[in-house]
């Protein structure tokens, strides 16, 4: 039972032994440019350093020749201004390797003429921990379902007008011809005077008279 116990605190501490020392990465400064007057300026190190992530226990490496370039930890003033006259620290022969045992911003320059005005300086950032706290992702709204699409009402044409010059249809009506009303011929005839036609009785009497008894003398 013991042995067994033994074992077990054995192996938690080879497991935390092993994770304390892969935790540590040796960072070479400017990877394949190494730490020289870069040809882009101060740009170029600080994209390097953009990109990676330093924690408490990593080290830098400043891969440079003796006597043409050095390495001076200095203060955030004098890193700005590249002045080399009170650095923390200073490394004159390469390559350099610095051990990063704090947290916090870390400033580094070339100290040689006017090596560090030209872009040879370098600015990181240590934390403590090489956890860390991920960046709360934005809630997701529920996207909402796209809107039923309405069909488009068709836009009634519109009406022609009727044209205008149209001849209106004529509201006098013609009237109908007149009737021909035929006159009767008057049947009635204008008697003669009445005074001639007894004369002619008269005489027509007469006559007949006289005939008459002509005819009787003669038989």
């Amino acid at each position: 039972m013991v042995s067994k116990m033994n074992m077990l605190v054995l192996m938690v501490f080879l497991g935390a032994s092993i994770r304390c020392c892969s935790a540590q990465t040796t960072h070479v400064v400017g990877d394949s440019l190494g730490w020289v007057v870069p040809p882009g300026g101060a740009i170029a190190y600080s994209t390097w350093a953009a990109n990676k992530t330093f924690i408490v226990g990593d080290t830098l490496v400043f891969n440079f020749t003796t006597q043409e370039h050095d390495v001076a930890k200095v203060t955030k003033a004098a890193f700005d201004s590249c002045d080399p006259t009170s650095p923390i620290s200073l490394q004159t022969d390469g390559p350099a390797s610095i051990a990063l045992n704090q947290s916090g911003e870390h400033f580094f320059i070339c100290t040689i003429g006017q090596h560090c005005n030209r872009g040879q300086k370098l600015a990181i950032n240590v934390t403590s921990s090489s956890a860390t706290t991920p960046s709360p992702s934005p809630a997701t709204t529920p996207s909402s379902p796209p809107p039923a699409s309405t069909p488009t009402p068709l836009s009634p044409s519109p009406a022609t007008p009727p044209s205008s010059t149209a001849t209106p249809p004529s509201t006098s009506t013609s009237p109908p011809p007149p009737t021909t009303t035929t006159t009767p011929p008057t049947s009635s005839t204008t008697p003669p005077p009445p005074g001639n036609s007894a004369a002619s009785l008269s005489v027509t009497g007469l006559f007949s008279g006289i005939l008459s008894i002509a005819v009787v003398l003669l038989y």
